[in-house]
């Protein structure tokens, strides 16, 4: 795994050149059908609060909170709350099959940054994967405590910024995210999904 500084580490297994994922950006009524979905799932389970979901232009964002899911300060373990909402995204997730990306982010506190933002979606992959989420349409990144969603001035702040947001992407992941070849030349080793889940 590459990590370099302000640069995203990454982890990835790239899409099966059979898969026929839906084109989002020809059908808005898809990417609404997943948010509702989500919407729904998560109202009934009374975790809206720890988690957002929006459409954006790569597609549908699920954002999920880490300390409001319960992650233990510096640990990659999944809290059970935190399988709990992963459970209702498999649900929906598993009849769509475009690329998800996962992505873990922390606040700027000293500590190991990069491993326990790579760990996080790394560990959300190989979770998804054992509910029928494919692993070849997977791939996690780990951004440490570079990619903000606000400054980290106080603990509220802070606790923004520390989350794992699930990308479900319009298409094919690699085509999504980079070229290929920039991929393997900047992030190499890429990490294969057998790779990932004899970890």
């Amino acid at each position: 795994v590459a990590f370099g500084y302000g640069q995203p580490a990454m982890m990835t297994s790239g899409g099966a050149q059979d898969a026929r994922p839906i084109i989002m950006a020809q059908s808005e009524i898809q990417k609404s059908s997943i948010k509702e979905k989500l919407r729904k799932h998560l109202l009934e389970e009374r975790l809206d609060s720890a988690v957002n979901v929006h459409l954006n232009e790569r597609g549908v964002l699920i954002r999920i909170y880490a300390d409001k899911v319960k992650f233990e300060r510096g640990s990659s373990r999944l809290p059970a709350l935190y399988k709990k909402v992963l459970d209702k995204v498999a649900e929906v997730l598993e009849t769509t099959p475009n690329a998800r990306q996962i992505n873990g982010y922390t606040d700027n506190l000293p500590g190991d940054n990069w491993s326990i933002s790579s760990q996080r979606a790394v560990n959300t992959v190989k979770y998804l994967s054992t509910k029928n989420i494919a692993p070849e349409r997977m791939s996690a990144v780990g951004y440490g405590e570079y990619s903000p969603l606000v400054p980290n001035s106080d603990p509220v702040r802070r606790g923004m910024n520390r989350r794992i947001d699930i990308q479900v992407l319009k298409g094919p992941l690699l085509n999504e995210l980079v070229d290929q070849n920039r991929v393997r030349e900047e992030f190499d080793p890429v990490v294969s999904p057998a790779e990932i889940r004899s970890r």
